[in-house]
């Protein structure tokens, strides 16, 4: 759970991490679990600063953006295609016809 994120926020929000109190994961998950409480908080609350995590998502949305556009382009692309392939057919069959007559 995280708390404080502001879009301009320089102080990491804070974080809680919460486990089961009857989780019996032996020994090594306790450990991570203390250690997710004691570091991973820290780790995490800076990655959720306001400007970074502003600049992550504008990133992201410009490359689907980007995608988007990539999309667009290709379908223009293959219906440009579409119709040299069907002028090309015309153009061949007129020729065609052509050397029929002679």
């Amino acid at each position: 759970e995280a708390s404080g994120i502001t879009e301009d926020g320089d102080v990491a929000p804070e974080v809680q991490v919460e486990a089961a109190t009857t989780f019996s994961g032996g020994q090594e998950a306790k450990q991570a679990r203390d250690w997710m409480r004691r570091e991973g908080v820290k780790i995490l609350g800076a990655c959720l600063l306001g400007e970074d995590l502003a600049e992550a998502i504008l990133r992201a949305d410009e490359a689907k953006a980007d995608a988007q556009a990539d999309r667009a382009r290709r379908e223009a692309e293959q219906h440009a295609a579409e119709k040299a392939r069907q002028s090309t057919g015309d153009v061949q069959q007129r020729i065609a016809e052509e050397q029929r007559e002679r």
